[in-house]
C-alpha cells in the first residue's frame, strides 16, 4: 500500500516475488527491515545499503547498525 513506489509501481498492483540470496545494485525487492515489509530499489554505494522509492518524496531506508535486512 502506499505511493512510494509511483509511477513505477501503483497501489493495487500485484507483485510475483522470487526469494533468493542477493540482490544486485539498482534491482527492485522485497525487503524487510523492523519485521515490516517494503518494495523498494536497492542501491550500494561505498560499503553501505540503502532502499530507494521512486516516488521523490520519500526519503531513502538507510539501515542502521542494529536493523536487521532481509
Amino acid at each position: 500500500r502506499g505511493d512510494s513506489m509511483e509511477p513505477e509501481l501503483q497501489e493495487g498492483d500485484l507483485l510475483l516475488v522470487r526469494r533468493q540470496a542477493t540482490a544486485a545494485d539498482g534491482e527492485l525487492v522485497v525487503a524487510r527491515i523492523g519485521g515490516e515489509a517494503t518494495v523498494k530499489r536497492l542501491r550500494r554505494q561505498r560499503g553501505t545499503v540503502a532502499l530507494h522509492a521512486s516516488n521523490p518524496r520519500y526519503a531513502p531506508i538507510v539501515p542502521g547498525p542494529g536493523d536487521e535486512l532481509e
